[in-house]
């Protein structure tokens, strides 16, 4: 017979007796192995004990939760015993019962420690160091750090351009703006320690966003966040904060915007073009559509009139262009980016090295 948690590793704070040792009974009758996180390392290695006399696997960690170090070492012990994390259940707590008026700060500041700031302690550090595992067909999945370091990093990901998302996917506009600036920061944070890299870019979750989002966003060093909304042309973004998109891979004029794309021209006056698809990975698997993709590929890649970048280089390069500085009689520019521009004048394609005055006649 097939258990519901067959492989699954949990971690069970407070496991040791009570209701904790109940829930980690009833997980490991599911099939799952088990991590018993408590203060009290004899009682839960008895109850480890029974257990493995039981037949099921587990692993007894002294560990009081109430500390950030203590909590960190009982996640790194178990990822180590069994290479991932699947279930946290935080069952850790304590009780001062009494009267609010006759509790001491003493006894209150224990109740917050353990049962308030104990789940914080453990819930930040699994989702950042756990691995995850899925049935074959599964099509929401989320990536551990171990699967991200391997597509992400080093030589194999230096050309991917890796963006933050908040650090637990909320509506950013929808909370107080002191918890849309932790998670922004947060995910920062997170992002640039795993990959050694400088995060500036974001992706909203749910796709929304306010004034306040963008303020928050500002005030964290990002310099551009990609919407879901899609203008259906090709216009360079004037607020790089509120960045839509020219459409969705599932949009019912991707190939039609691609046959122009590719076909027609800017009009002199005009700036050049920008084509940005956005969309998700897992909604190729969801729609069994990889081809589109591939095709849209096809069609568009490969041309030597075509600039391929990310969305960092076309946000630095537009804004190295927008700093130009020309003289009065526009006979003289001053490029004071680090990178190279190119720009059309008289009919001439004219390029100002970095840190360059150039005089066009």
């Amino acid at each position: 017979m097939c258990k519901k948690l067959e492989g699954k590793v949990a971690i069970v704070t407070g496991g040791a007796r009570g209701i904790g040792k109940a829930i980690c009974a009833r997980l490991a009758a599911e099939g799952a192995k088990l991590a018993i996180v408590d203060i009290l390392l004899e009682t839960a290695q008895q109850t480890v004990d029974e257990f493995t006399a039981a037949g099921f696997e587990a692993k007894a960690y002294a560990a009081n939760v109430a500390k950030m170090e203590d909590a960190e070492a009982a996640v790194k012990a178990t990822l180590d015993k069994y290479g991932k994390l699947d279930i946290l259940v935080n069952c850790a707590g304590i009780t001062k019962d009494n009267l609010l008026m006759r509790m001491s700060e003493q006894d209150f500041d224990a109740v917050i420690a353990v049962n308030l700031k104990g789940t914080f302690n453990l819930n930040g550090q699994p989702l950042e160091t756990a691995e995850y595992t899925y049935p074959e067909g599964t099509i929401h999945r989320r990536m551990g750090y171990k699967m991200a370091l391997e597509t992400y990093g080093g030589e194999l990901g230096k050309n991917h351009e890796i963006a933050i998302h908040s650090y637990t996917h909320p509506f950013l506009d929808r909370i107080p703006r002191a918890l849309a600036n932790y998670e922004v920061a947060k995910d920062r944070e997170v992002l640039e320690k795993l990959f050694d890299r400088l995060i500036r870019g974001c992706a909203y979750p749910m796709g929304t966003f306010s004034d306040m989002t963008v303020d928050v966003l500002r005030d964290n060093g990002i310099a551009y966040a990609r919407t879901t909304v899609s203008t259906g042309n090709f216009s360079i973004p004037t607020d790089w904060l509120r960045m839509p998109a020219t459409c969705h891979h599932n949009d019912q004029r991707l190939f039609d915007l691609a046959e122009r794309f590719v076909s027609d021209q800017p009009n002199a006056w005009d700036t050049p073009w920008l084509f940005y698809v956005w969309g998700h990975a897992y909604e190729f698997d969801a729609n069994n559509n990889w081809d589109r993709i591939e095709t849209f590929c096809e069609r568009v890649g490969g041309r030597d009139d075509v600039w391929y970048a990310t969305n960092m280089e076309v946000y630095e390069y537009v804004e190295a262009y927008r700093h130009l500085h020309f003289s009065v009689e526009g006979t003289f520019v001053y490029n004071p980016s680090a990178i190279p521009v190119w720009f059309e004048y008289a009919g001439v394609t004219c390029k100002v090295e970095p840190g360059e005055t150039k005089k066009f006649r």
